[in-house]
């Protein structure tokens, strides 16, 4: 259980408690790269669903870092609160994706750490341009990532029917944030930003699967 930090500490509080909590998230939800990244010895399901659980861990390291960045310059108590539940319900994710590639023998990618550092730097700078615009950045990267998981429900080999049940769990949070920060102002970005985000997240795709 990650503990939320309180707006009334120090800066250097802030920061100490920041990079526990990160190492923290990257630590407790890594499976050791050191290992091959699809075993010789992993059944066919696990050689479909492994890459497929690999995108969705980093995706989920990503939003821990997202909602952590993005509170450090929020300053209602209120909208903090909120963003520190709906990242307490994204670590839960993470969680299920770190226990189903064990299952499949499978590992998490190398560049966790890299992961949720990019995160958290862009919820900080989105949050720093103001609340609607960090509301509205997170309500955009819910948006895709629901979109993301609704096509790794698609893909997925049907045998594999612990995973489709953790994915439909991810699509239904992912779609309530998306709600949540669109109904508490979250403002429409820019379509440039929304075309950026959606490449970069598919470059992101591709490397993640196979570092």
């Amino acid at each position: 259980m990650i503990v939320y930090m309180n707006f009334s500490q120090s800066i250097l509080e802030i920061i100490t408690e920041e990079v526990a909590l990160a190492l923290q998230t990257i630590t407790d939800t890594t499976i050791d790269s050191t290992m091959p990244q699809i075993p010789q010895n992993t059944t066919e399901v696990g050689r479909e669903s492994i890459p497929l659980f690999r995108i969705n861990h980093a995706g989920e390291i990503m939003a821990q870092g997202l909602y952590r960045g993005a509170r450090m310059f929020l300053l209602r108590e209120k909208l903090r609160s909120q963003f520190a539940q709906a990242g307490e319900e994204e670590f839960l994710h993470l969680q299920l994706c770190v226990k189903h590639l064990e299952s499949l023998q499978g590992t998490t990618s190398k560049l966790t750490p890299l992961s949720y550092g990019v995160a958290f730097a862009l919820g900080a700078f989105s949050s720093i341009c103001g609340e609607s615009y960090a509301l509205g950045f997170v309500a955009e990267t819910e948006r895709q990532v629901a979109n993301h998981l609704r096509e790794h429900v698609t893909i997925l080999d049907p045998r594999d029917q612990e995973g489709k049940k953790i994915l439909s769990v991810m699509l239904a949070d992912e779609e309530s944030h998306a709600s949540w920060a669109k109904n508490e102002g979250g403002t429409t970005l820019p379509s440039l930003v929304i075309f950026a985000m959606k490449a970069s997240s598919n470059i992101w795709k591709k490397i993640v699967r196979v570092l």
